[in-house]
């Protein structure tokens, strides 16, 4: 190899290197102007605009949030429960959600409708199936026109470029009212195991006051009405019965506390705990009352009377 030649490898590795360097320093630099600019941002939130993003903090706080019971339970003599506080869920397929796909649900819509009908028996799956894919696709027509709406410059949208709400159209209702058990078996579904199916199924939980053996002793145990208290929340009151006569036991007491901002969202900080309500045990025998209540109608039946009434002793 020649003195030239290897003059002219070098002169190449020099300049390859420095090429290098270059690219490395632009990079540097532009590293150098990030966290200028962050900490540049950090200084107008923390000193400039402190006292703005304080008051937007302190605006969704309250010094005193009510705390609401759980409304205890009515225990036959055996304690089995009489009436008691249940948590059901209306689970809904979200067509918003972010993992969600249309051509996954109509890909799987029939083991859905399946599962579905099989659980409550009462809808019928053609109707279900029409109702899902007249939802999805009036969805899937208000989204395409949002998108396109989205990548135009404010100032050059027309009357015809605005945002339409998603209204109802957003989500469907598949069960009501179900128990966890039902939910956990409705996620079983492959449709809600599958990317595009996987999340989009909301909870949607609601508290309901519920009689697990029916009509059976109802009016002595009585009935509850609702009422709508802060945040959504639901409470139980004691309208007749039972449920009535030991309202203040059943009930139980309030508790309260503060909201308190976190990195996320306003929580409530427990200050005092709320109280759970009592548990009643009434001497109720859950087999005895059952028979009485079914020879009195069936007396009531054959002499046709419109009410009658039986004492039950333990001698």
């Amino acid at each position: 190899m020649g003195k030239n030649e290897r003059t002219q490898k070098q002169g190449k590795k020099k300049r390859v290197k420095l090429g290098m360097m270059n690219r490395y320093r632009w990079i540097m630099v532009a590293l150098q102007v990030v966290a200028l600019l962050i900490v540049c941002k950090l200084f107008m939130n923390t000193i400039v605009h402190a006292d703005g993003w304080n008051e937007l903090a302190k605006s969704g706080i309250r010094d005193s949030v009510v705390i609401y019971p759980e409304r205890g339970n009515i225990l036959a003599e055996d304690r089995s429960i009489l009436s008691a506080n249940i948590k059901v869920y209306s689970p809904e397929i979200d067509f918003n959600s972010e993992s969600f796909k249309a051509d996954t649900l109509r890909k799987y819509i029939d083991s859905v409708v399946e599962r579905v009908t099989e659980m409550d028996p009462t809808q019928n799956p053609k109707e279900l199936k029409e109702e899902i894919l007249t939802r999805l696709d009036s969805f899937v027509v208000i989204k395409k026109h949002n998108t396109r709406v989205s990548k135009i410059d404010k100032d050059k949208r027309g009357p015809a470029d605005t945002f339409k709400r998603y209204g109802k159209w957003r989500k469907v209702k598949l069960l009501t009212n179900i128990y966890n058990e039902d939910r956990q078996y409705l996620l079983k579904c492959k449709f809600f195991n599958v990317t595009g199916g996987k999340y989009t199924l909301t909870k949607n939980p609601t508290i309901l006051r519920r009689r697990p053996f029916g009509k059976l002793a109802s009016q002595c145990i009585g009935a509850t009405k609702e009422e709508r208290v802060g945040n959504n929340k639901t409470v139980f009151r004691g309208e007749t019965g039972l449920e009535r006569a030991l309202d203040t036991l059943l009930y139980g007491k309030n508790g309260w506390g503060s909201t308190v901002s976190s990195t996320k969202s306003l929580t409530t900080w427990e200050v005092e705990p709320a109280q759970r309500g009592y548990d009643v045990v009434t001497t109720i025998n859950i087999h005895m009352q059952d028979i009485v209540e079914t020879e009195l109608e069936k007396m009531c039946q054959i002499t046709k009377s419109e009410w009658a009434t039986a004492v039950l002793m333990d001698v």
